[in-house]
């Protein structure tokens, strides 16, 4: 099943040291580009932690969906939301 995940879920699940419980539940988890830059995930979730977590894959896609989308939500939603549309994703985490 494909998984595409916003930080906030590993955010969480790093800060009680359980992250392992995605790999565990999920194997792999894609995040997309833009949630992976955004500014106030740069302390936590960093090249560093995908270092750490190698089943954590970012990944770009076409932007086309993605610009629809941004007049009405935050920057990493849009592709989040494109992704499990393409990748007909079993569950996005939010």
């Amino acid at each position: 099943m494909i998984i595409i995940s916003d930080t906030s879920p590993l955010v969480c699940l790093l800060h009680l040291n359980k992250i392992d419980l995605l790999k565990d539940l999920f194997g792999q988890l894609i995040i997309p580009g833009t949630v992976f830059n955004q500014p106030s995930n740069a302390k936590t979730i960093n090249e560093e932690f995908f270092q750490s977590y190698p089943f954590f894959q970012i990944t770009a896609l076409n932007q086309e969906g993605v610009l629809q989308l941004r007049n009405v939500l935050d920057a990493g939603e849009p592709e989040e939301i494109v992704f499990s549309k393409e990748l007909k994703a079993g569950l996005l985490q939010n």
